[in-house]
């Protein structure tokens, strides 16, 4: 489970860090750079590190960790 989470925190955070910087480019309120910027670049870095991740597993770090989650199959 850890490396899900350390997984999904990572791009939330380098997204975060980007907002900030847009924000002082922009000029546009904290709240509204917030809301747009957190997610949507968040996505792209998520999608970005996984392509990268795909072609050079060892990139896998660029979301916290460089090996994927494995998960318990559902018996069912």
């Amino acid at each position: 489970m850890l490396p899900s989470l350390i997984r999904t925190a990572t791009p939330l955070l380098a997204g975060w860090l980007i907002g900030l910087g847009l924000i002082e480019w922009t000029g546009l309120s904290e709240a509204d750079v917030s809301n747009l910027v957190t997610v949507l670049l968040s996505a792209i870095y998520y999608m970005v590190a996984r392509l990268l991740e795909e072609a050079w597993p060892q990139a896998g770090w660029l979301l916290g960790l460089a090996r994927k989650p494995a998960y318990a199959a559902v018996k069912g």
